[in-house]
């Protein structure tokens, strides 16, 4: 744990750039605010096939209006035929994504989470369980993670489920999520052992408890926050919808831009 009062330590870099020498949580800690910048890269690339369009097309289309329920894009995804678009586009995931087949655009969302950090055994699990029915110890359970399909995913899940199951504040709740997440694994026990306390008077049985922390055991920790998840899944989808219906500009842009990446590098 850093201090609150603790000062920044900083060094100067690449041009005068300056760097903190504390990560992300440690700032976090100090009081810092945290700016995500997503996939500028990206979102100029798509600007520039937009542009195209226009120029092509004589339409003028802008990115907040793509429509999310596009259904040659899904059908595009589903097919795995995503070279080239942000996100989707090396073998692995493309071949995942034939299994996959997510139909909507929270089906992506879920997949882009479970594929971005790393490909690991919840990309199965999801898989697996959007094939079968999933029973729920409990209708919170249901509420909160039938999206999921029974999967703790996101950070807003974890944070749900704690208000409704155990009374917990937002605050409480976000400094479970923090241990949780980061914490040693005597701070974890120790978090389970107030949770159980306080379902229990809440009128939760332990089986219910226990299935509970059994799901922050086996998602929790790797659970992702749902309004990062949607910028990249948005920035995955638009460039996924320009290939399904403005294929010749969006190739061409893509052109483009690997030709200025090999000139810059």
């Amino acid at each position: 744990m850093v201090p609150t009062n603790a000062p920044l330590p900083i060094e100067t870099r690449n041009q005068s750039i300056l760097y903190s020498q504390f990560d992300l949580h440690a700032i976090e800690q100090i009081g810092y605010p945290i700016l995500h910048i997503f996939e500028l890269d990206a979102l100029t690339a798509m600007q520039s096939c937009l542009d195209l369009i226009r120029e092509n097309r004589g339409l003028s289309i802008k990115q907040d209006t793509i429509p999310l329920n596009d259904a040659p894009t899904y059908a595009m995804i589903a097919r795995g035929e995503t070279e080239g678009v942000f996100h989707l586009d090396s073998d692995h995931t493309r071949i995942v994504l034939q299994k996959l087949k997510q139909c909507c655009f929270n089906e992506l969302m879920a997949f882009i989470v479970l594929n971005s950090i790393k490909p690991d055994k919840r990309l199965n699990d999801y898989v697996k369980r959007r094939k079968s029915r999933q029973e729920y110890l409990h209708p919170i359970l249901r509420s909160i993670l039938a999206e999921t399909h029974g999967m703790i995913i996101y950070h807003e899940q974890i944070i749900s489920l704690l208000k409704q199951i155990a009374g917990y504040t937002e605050v409480e709740a976000n400094n479970f999520k923090k241990v949780l997440i980061h914490g040693k694994p005597k701070e974890i026990k120790q978090i389970y052992g107030t949770l159980t306390a306080n379902a229990i008077e809440h009128g939760l049985t332990e089986p219910v408890i226990n299935h509970i922390i059994s799901l922050f055991k086996g998602y929790g920790r790797m659970a992702f926050p749902q309004y990062h998840a949607m910028a990249l899944t948005k920035i995955a989808y638009h460039s996924a919808w320009l290939k399904a219906n403005f294929n010749d500009e969006f190739c061409e842009t893509r052109k483009t831009y690997e030709v200025d990446s090999k000139e810059e590098s």
